[in-house]
């Protein structure tokens, strides 16, 4: 009875972890998708058992079962960490996938991949640091004639160009300092 437990909370873990905030913050939601068809795939073997898996005789058969559970568990695992990891190379947006990280600090879910989560802040600094030298060359390519509407006059129209592109940097910096140890790295 308790692998039965421990086999749903292995997948309530799973399931917790790869839904639509994560496929939204990566961009590639196929990937999401073909890992939760791995996760259901856990099932098939329970669902299919030949015998009673609460007869005594058959504690070897279960014992195996739940080995290439774990088997199957650990590459799902794997799997995940090197999705997560590619995933966070590609990332769309540094506040987004900041945010993401947050929502997922009170989520429980498998340990290892907890675990790789919480190691990509250094890449979503990695991220808002490009974010911010793109910001950078922009001003500096259009500094001289910002663009501005054709209703604006030229001056108010530069300082609304100008601060629109501070505000984007800001906002993601506000979203940092809510995590006062993040500020504390390499990068931050």
């Amino acid at each position: 009875l308790q692998n039965l437990h421990d086999f749903a909370q292995i997948l309530e873990e799973f399931y917790s972890i790869f839904g639509e905030e994560l496929k939204s913050v990566t961009g590639n939601p196929q990937m999401i998708d073909d890992v939760i068809d791995k996760v259901d795939s856990l099932l098939i073997p329970l669902e299919e058992l030949p015998f009673d898996a609460f007869d005594a005789g058959h504690k070897e058969e279960w014992d195996e079962i739940c080995r290439q559970f774990q088997v199957e568990v650990l590459s799902i695992e794997d799997q995940a960490k090197f999705f997560i990891d590619g995933a966070f190379k590609t990332l769309r947006s540094a506040a987004a996938a900041f945010d993401m990280l947050r929502n997922f600090e009170g989520i429980r879910s498998r340990q290892a991949i907890n675990e790789r989560l919480m190691q990509k802040y250094d890449d979503i600094l990695n991220k808002f640091i490009d974010e911010v030298r793109d910001l950078q060359q922009l001003f500096e390519q259009h500094k001289q004639l910002p663009p501005i509407t054709k209703s604006q006059p030229p001056v108010a129209g530069a300082i609304r160009w100008t601060r629109a592109l501070f505000l984007k940097a800001k906002r993601t910096v506000l979203k940092f300092q809510e995590k006062s140890d993040l500020l504390q790295t390499e990068n931050g």
